[in-house]
């Protein structure tokens, strides 16, 4: 009985590995029913040794890979949301739970993205027809595979910096210097807030670099899915800016908010103006 349950359990988990490869399907919160502020200690801060929330105190834009690279969770246990099925993470993403929310949905789009470029240049490399760009296609696989994992952490970071925002709303003002304590914490927190979309928006345009390659060079079978693709990564930039804007607009140094707006103001023009131009080229191909 116990080998015949272990079957009917993987079975469907394997077809779904098959599906989407390394492709974490979507996430939950860890010990759901707890509230993010049950995290605090005494000083109104969070009680994290998550590096991901020392990254904030950055002075210029330039260090952002940097930090990024540093936001980096040591453990796997320490996650704040679990693997889950994709029904569950829709379900999560409906209710009340503070996350996932828009910043998850957008990186969770710009992976689908990635995925589905891989399936193109999967269904092209090995062919005779598509020889001559066999090496091409084989980094395309590589490339697109690293950014659905990056995308898939950036859900992941996405949920854990909104845990020490939340916090700093409710830390005390009743003295001028609890005033000045939150109104830095706030600010750094803004900052760290505003970094994680901004990222999904930097693998999102990477993801269209290659999908373009893929509408030029990748099997004409798979064109169609390109499109598809082309709009998930859109909408990966399109959703994770509005993250970027709704934290630069509350942070109180107005040259750094204006220095991510501007980044993230270029992002979004150069990477929509890639997509749409993708997309009609797919479309007019297979309208003939």
């Amino acid at each position: 009985m116990k080998c015949w349950i272990l079957v009917t359990v993987q079975i469907p988990l394997e077809l779904l590995r098959i599906l989407f490869k390394r492709f974490r399907l979507c996430y939950t919160m860890e010990k759901q029913g707890q509230t993010f502020y049950s995290q605090m200690d005494g000083t109104g801060t969070i009680a994290s040794s998550h590096k991901l929330y020392r990254f904030q105190t950055a002075a210029h834009l330039d260090d952002y890979h940097k930090l990024y690279a540093a936001s980096k969770i040591e453990k796997r246990g320490q996650r704040m949301i679990e693997k889950q099925l994709i029904g569950e993470w829709t379900d999560t993403l409906a209710s009340r739970a503070p996350v996932p929310g828009g910043g998850g949905a957008s990186a969770l789009g710009g992976a689908l993205g990635a995925a589905l470029g891989q399936m193109v240049a999967n269904l092209t490399v090995g062919k005779k027809r598509y020889a001559d760009v066999e090496e091409e296609m084989q980094q395309s696989l590589a490339v697109l595979g690293r950014l659905q994992t990056e995308l898939l952490d950036l859900a992941d970071q996405d949920a854990q910096v909104f845990a020490p925002l939340a916090a700093a709303y409710s830390m005390p003002t009743d003295t001028p210097e609890q005033k000045a304590r939150k109104e830095q914490v706030m600010e750094e927190r803004l900052l760290a807030a505003s970094l994680v979309p901004l990222a999904m928006m930097e693998k999102a345009a990477q993801v269209l670099e290659i999908l373009e390659q893929l509408e030029a060079k990748g099997s004409r079978m798979a064109i169609s899915d390109v499109g598809v693709a082309v709009q998930f990564a859109r909408t990966a930039l399109t959703g994770a800016v509005m993250n970027v804007y709704i934290n630069t607009k509350s942070m109180k140094n107005r040259e750094k908010a204006g220095e991510l707006n501007r980044k993230a103001d270029r992002l979004l023009e150069e990477g929509i103006q890639k997509a749409d131009t993708v997309y009609d080229q797919v479309r007019q191909r297979l309208q003939g």
